[in-house]
C-alpha cells in the first residue's frame, strides 16, 4: 500500500539534490547570478508540480537537464541579454585558474557557449546537445572546436 508523502518535505528534497546542478548549468549558460537563479526556480518548480503524490522521485535527468536548457533559451527570448549582475570586483578576487576559467567561459558568444557547457564542461552526449539545441552534428562540432580555440586564445592573453 503507497502513501502520500507530504509535498513540502519532498520538495525541500527535490531543491537540496537538484538545485545546486540546476543553478549551475543555468549560470554557465546565462553567465548570471539573476538569471541563474530565475531558471532554477522555475525548473524546480515544475518539477515538484510533475512529482507523483505517493513517491518523491523526479523525471529522468535527461528531463531534468532538457528543461533546464529550454528555461534559459525561454529567458533569452523573452529578454534582452543583461549584462552580469555579478559582483563586478569578482575578477580580481579569483585569479584561480578555475575563477579564470569560469570567466573565459562567461566571455563565450551563446552560440559557441551553450555546446561547450552542455558538452566539455556537464558532459553531455553530443546527440542529445544537437536535439535541444536544434544544431547538426556538424554545427555542433564546428561550434565546440571554436569555443575551445576562443577558450585557449582568452586563457593565454589573461595570463
Amino acid at each position: 500500500m503507497s502513501h502520500v508523502i507530504d509535498p513540502s518535505e519532498c520538495a525541500e528534497a527535490i531543491y537540496r539534490t537538484y538545485g545546486p546542478d540546476v543553478y549551475a548549468v543555468a549560470y554557465r549558460l546565462t553567465a548570471s547570478a539573476e538569471d541563474a537563479e530565475d531558471v532554477t526556480r522555475k525548473v524546480l518548480l515544475r518539477l515538484v508540480r510533475r512529482l507523483d503524490p505517493c513517491r518523491c522521485a523526479p523525471h529522468s535527468p535527461r528531463w531534468l537537464r532538457r528543461t533546464t536548457v529550454a528555461a534559459v533559451l525561454a529567458l533569452r527570448e523573452r529578454e534582452e541579454p543583461c549584462p552580469s549582475s555579478d559582483n563586478p570586483n569578482r575578477e580580481a578576487r579569483d585569479a584561480s585558474p578555475h575563477g579564470r576559467m569560469e570567466r573565459a567561459i562567461a566571455r563565450l558568444s551563446v552560440e559557441y557557449r551553450d555546446p561547450f557547457v552542455l558538452c566539455d564542461v556537464e558532459g553531455w552526449p553530443h546527440a542529445e546537445v544537437c536535439a535541444v539545441l536544434g544544431l547538426s552534428p556538424e554545427v555542433l562540432r564546428s561550434r565546440l572546436r571554436h569555443a575551445r580555440e576562443a577558450l585557449r586564445n582568452s586563457l593565454a592573453a589573461s595570463g
